[in-house]
């Protein structure tokens, strides 16, 4: 029986690689090709988390709000956040801009990450 699970969910994941829409912001990213190939991942985000070396969201809604000539940008919101700075999880919204270059995250006081790449699954 587990053989049969294990088949199913290993044929079930090129379909589920497949459900992720190339303009999602669901993905590896890195802060160079470099750093992608030596899987040196800075951020990682799935469907319901965001996760960056001393920075981590849960229950993560991405909300597309543009989508206009390969870039496309999304509210997020999320549920419960912590990091270095607040052990203390706590809501957060911020914006991911996502295009050919890469993706951006715009944070709530107006501050940016730099552009990061994205990285083959």
């Amino acid at each position: 029986m587990r053989r049969y699970a294990l088949l199913l969910g290993l044929a079930a994941a090129p379909a589920l690689a497949a459900s992720v829409d190339k303009d999602s912001p669901v993905g590896r990213y890195a802060l160079d090709a470099a750093a992608c190939k030596a899987k040196d991942h800075f951020v990682t985000l799935t469907e319901s988390e965001a996760r960056m070396p001393t920075f981590g969201c849960k229950g993560v809604d991405y909300d597309q709000t543009e989508n206009k000539d390969g870039r496309a940008v999304y509210k997020a919101t999320a549920k419960s956040c912590v990091g270095e700075e607040s052990a203390k999880p706590h809501k957060a919204t911020f914006t991911l801009v996502l295009d050919p270059a890469g993706l951006q995250f715009l944070w709530a006081d107006n501050s940016k990450s730099a552009v990061l790449t994205r990285c083959a699954p």
